[in-house]
């Protein structure tokens, strides 16, 4: 458990918890600094959930074994948005308080 700077208690390891129970991620880490009021993270999305969204948003079929085209729509800013998203969603479902910002 660690504070953040406006005195707000977190458990970094239930965060991780609750946000890698998401489908499209594979691995996540999230940080914290005392000294800032928020908490980072980086994601890495399941591939096949990846191919699957990028499919759907970029309106063309994106194959899993393909991953200079996976490497592309993890850059996707709408891919970006859509696993923003989920994320959202999985802290909303599993009742995650406290503020996001994009």
């Amino acid at each position: 458990i660690m504070k953040l700077a406006q005195g707000e208690y977190v458990a970094l390891e239930r965060v991780e918890s609750l946000y890698s129970a998401c489908p499209i991620i594979s691995q996540l880490y999230v940080h914290g600094d005392s000294l800032q009021s928020y908490l980072i993270a980086i994601v890495f999305p399941d591939p096949v959930q990846l191919a699957a969204v990028a499919s759907r948003v970029m309106g063309t079929p994106v194959s899993l074994q393909d991953m200079v085209e996976l490497d592309k729509a993890a850059q996707d800013p709408r891919i970006e948005r859509e696993i923003l998203k989920a994320l959202d969603e999985q802290a909303r479902t599993t009742g995650l308080n406290g503020y996001v910002y994009f």
